[in-house]
C-alpha cells in the first residue's frame, strides 16, 4: 500500500491530499520512514516536503552497492551534481564486489574497488563500513601513492571486509589497513600476498577490536599474527575468529598460540579450528568459544575433550561445536558417533567440571553436504541428548542443523544407521 494512502487511512481520509495538515514531530516522521524498504516509496517520500527529505535520503543512500561497471559509469556522471554530493555524505556502507563473474586475463590487475574509492573517498565523509572483493588468483598491481592518499579521507571507517584480495606484497597490505585510523573490525577471506616483506613500525596506531580470518593457509597467517603482536592490537582485540575448518599445513598452531597468549585476558570471543595443540590457558575471560571443525570420528571427540580441558575461563557462557552428519552415517559403525566408547562422552564429562558452571548454551550444529531424511536429524538429536546427558539435564543443550551452501541428494541409503532410538535400520525414506 502506498505510504500516502496508508497515512490517509490513519486519519480517516482517502488520501493525504484531502486531509488537513497534521504537524507530526520530526522524530515520528523519521521513525516511520525508517521502516520503509521499497526504494520507489522512499523516492516518493523524498519529494513530499523538506522535512521528509533527510530520513528518506538516508534510507536510500546509507548503503550503496556498486556491482557493475555500468553503475560506476552512471555514478561518475551523477557525482557532478551538487545534490548527489549531499547524498554521498550520508553513505555509511560501501560494497564493491567484482564487476565480472569471470577473472580477467593478465598478470597484475587494478581491481574496480581502487577506481571507486579514488573517485568517491573525498565525498564519503561518513563512511563506516566497507566490503571489497576481487577474483581469486588475480594479483593486484602495487598500490599507487595517489590511491593510498585518497584513503585518508575515510577517517571514520571502523569496519573493513576483504574477500579474495591478493596483494603484490605484505607491505601493501599493511599500508592499506593502516590507512584507516579508527579501524576496529577487520575481516579477511582468501586474502594473501606475493612477497612477505614487512614495513618497520607499521601499525603503531592500529587498534583492532575484532579480527576474522578464513581460507588462509600456513604461509599467510603467521606473518599476519606476528605483525599484529607488535602492534597495540594485542591489547585491544576482544574477538578473534579463525573460520578455517583446519589448520592447513600444520604451521600456524605455534604462532596462533603465541597470539592467544599475547591477547590473554583481553580475549572474550574465539572461533578456532579443532586442534589439541591450541593453548587457551591464558584466556581467562573467554565468554564464547566456537569450534567450526567437523567432529566426525571418536578421534575428533577425543580431541574436542582435550581442547576443552585446556579452557581456564570461568566466564565461558556459550560453546558451539559442529558435527558433519552425513559423514558420520557413512562411516563404519565401529568408528561412528554411536559406538559405546568412553571418549565419545568425554565432552560431557569435561563440561561437568566446576569451571563450566557459567555455561548458558552448548550448541551442537549438525551440518550436511547431502540432503538426508529428517529422521537422521531426529536420531542424531536424540543420541546427542543421551550421550551428553549431564549437559542436557541442565537445559543448556541445543541441537541445530543447517545444510551447507550446495547440497545434493544422498547417493546411498546409509545402512550403518542403527541408533538405539530406531532399533535397527529405518525404512527407506525420500530425502526432504
Amino acid at each position: 500500500m502506498p505510504l500516502s494512502r496508508l497515512l490517509g487511512k490513519l486519519i480517516g481520509r482517502k488520501s493525504v491530499r484531502e486531509a488537513p495538515v497534521i504537524p507530526l514531530p520530526p522524530e515520528i516522521v523519521d521513525y516511520i520512514i525508517s521502516f520503509v524498504d521499497d526504494r520507489k516509496t522512499l523516492r516518493s517520500c523524498a519529494v513530499v516536503c523538506r522535512g521528509w527529505l533527510p530520513a528518506s535520503r538516508y534510507k536510500l543512500f546509507h548503503r550503496i552497492v556498486i556491482s557493475k561497471g555500468a553503475k560506476f559509469k552512471s555514478l561518475q556522471r551523477l557525482i557532478r551534481s551538487p545534490s548527489m554530493l549531499q547524498c554521498l555524505a550520508v553513505v555509511e556502507e560501501l560494497r564493491v564486489p567484482c564487476f565480472t563473474k569471470t577473472a580477467p586475463k593478465g598478470q597484475l590487475f587494478k581491481p574496480p574497488f581502487i577506481e571507486v574509492i579514488q573517485l568517491l573517498a573525498v565525498h564519503l565523509v561518513g563512511l563506516r563500513s566497507m566490503r571489497i572483493q576481487f577474483h581469486y588468483g588475480c594479483w593486484l598491481a602495487p598500490l599507487e601513492e595517489t590511491f593510498l592518499t585518497s584513503l585518508s579521507y575515510l577517517s571514520r571507517l571502523v569496519e573493513l571486509d576483504m574477500d579474495h584480495i591478493q596483494f603484490s606484497a605484505f607491505s601493501d597490505f599493511q599500508r592499506f589497513v593502516c590507512s584507516f585510523p579508527q579501524l576496529a573490525s577487520l575481516s579477511m577471506a582468501s586474502v594473501c600476498w606475493n612477497v612477505s616483506d614487512s614495513l618497520a613500525g607499521a601499525g603503531a596506531n592500529l587498534r583492532l577490536e575484532s579480527l576474522r580470518v578464513g581460507s588462509m593457509n600456513g604461509s599467510y597467517l603467521p606473518p599476519l599474527l606476528e605483525w599484529l603482536i607488535c602492534t597495540p592490537c594485542c591489547r585491544t582485540t576482544k574477538s578473534f575468529h579463525c573460520q578455517d575448518q583446519y589448520f592447513y599445513d600444520g604451521a600456524p598452531a605455534p604462532i596462533v598460540n603465541r597470539w592467544l597468549r599475547t591477547l590473554g585476558e583481553h580475549l572474550e570471543h574465539l572461533t578456532i579450528p579443532l586442534s589439541s595443540e591450541i593453548d587457551l590457558s591464558r584466556n581467562v575471560d573467554l565468554l564464547s568459544l566456537v569450534v567450526p571443525t567437523h567432529i566426525v570420528t571418536v578421534w575428533g571427540w577425543e580431541m574436542a575433550s582435550e581442547m576443552l580441558c585446556g579452557v581456564r575461563s570461568s566466564k565461558l557462557a556459550e560453546l558451539t561445536l559442529s558435527l558433519q552428519l552425513w559423514v558420520i552415517y557413512a562411516l563404519p559403525q565401529e568408528e561412528g558417533l554411536w559406538q559405546d566408547d568412553p571418549s565419545v562422552d568425554g565432552v560431557d564429562q569435561v563440561l561437568m567440571q566446576e569451571r563450566f558452571e557459567s555455561l548458558r548454551t552448548v550448541t551442537v550444529c549438525l551440518e550436511t553436504s547431502f540432503i538426508v531424511p529428517r529422521q537422521y536429524y531426529i536420531c542424531a538429536q536424540h543420541e546427542l541428548q543421551t550421550r551428553m546427558r549431564h549437559v542436557h539435564s541442565r537445559g543448556i543443550l541445543r541441537v541445530t542443523h543447517s545444510p551447507m551452501e550446495k547440497c545434493i541428494p544422498a547417493p546411498f541409503l546409509m545402512p550403518e544407521h542403527v541408533c538405539r532410538h530406531c532399533r535397527g535400520a529405518p525404512s527407506r525414506m525420500e530425502p526432504e
